[in-house]
């Protein structure tokens, strides 16, 4: 027999590996969901946030932690993996006379 399959591992108790590294998550299950579900609100909002941002907030919940190591360049490749219902938006650009027209007089009645 060669080398065991994944199914023969499973089979014999090995974890998936998105479960079996969770506690070398820099934010815990809960916190990564509390933050995907509030960016997913500020993007029905219509105020999508920047990976930057996103970076931002994920280091201040870590540093409550007592965590204040900064965050490794692929932080963002992994949050995304493990919430892919989260999707990268461009940023829409306005039309300067869309903006223009929009005024307190034209908006009252």
């Amino acid at each position: 027999m060669g080398h065991p399959t994944t199914l023969h591992r499973r089979l014999h108790g090995a974890l998936p590996r998105s479960v079996a590294h969770q506690d070398e998550q820099r934010l815990s299950i809960i916190q990564e969901d509390h933050l995907a579900n509030w960016i997913r609100i500020q993007q029905a909002a219509g105020c999508p946030l920047t990976h930057a941002q996103i970076r931002g907030l994920a280091g201040r919940i870590a540093d409550q932690r007592g965590d204040s190591k900064p965050l490794g360049i692929q932080y963002m490749v992994g949050f995304l993996s493990r919430n892919p219902f989260l999707k990268t938006q461009r940023a829409k650009v306005v039309d300067s006379v869309r903006v223009h027209c929009v005024t307190e007089a034209k908006i009252r009645p």
